[in-house]
Formats: structure tokens, sequence, C-alpha cells
């Protein structure tokens, strides 16, 4: 199972720290699932998360 998939699960049952391991992976490992992170919905309750604006950054999707 993709990393970006796991993220998303733990994201589901609100377990953000595992949820943040999980991306970071998706994250190292180059997932293609990780252009949809800026845009996933399900991502809403992470986007105030200091860790989130920081993978976003890395990946030069901030603004």
């Amino acid at each position: 199972m993709p990393p970006y998939d796991i993220a998303l699960i733990y994201t589901g049952l609100g377990d953000k720290d595992q949820a943040f391991e999980w991306f970071e992976r998706a994250y190292a490992d180059h997932s293609t699932e990780m252009i949809y992170f800026k845009v996933e919905p399900m991502l809403t309750s992470l986007r105030s998360d200091p860790r989130y604006q920081n993978i976003l950054v890395r990946m030069k999707f901030a603004q």
C-alpha cells in the first residue's frame, strides 16, 4: 500500500502524528500521489499544522 494512502487513513482516524510520519515517507519516496497534497479535501484538518506547511514548502507548493 502506498505511504500516501496510509497517511490518509491515519488522517481519517485523527492521528496527525502518524499521518505526518507517513506523508514524510511518501515525500521521501517521491510518491506520485503527493501531487494531491495541497488540494486533497481530506487534509483540511492538517492545514493549520506547521508540518503541513513545511512539506508544502519543500515540495515548492507553498505560496
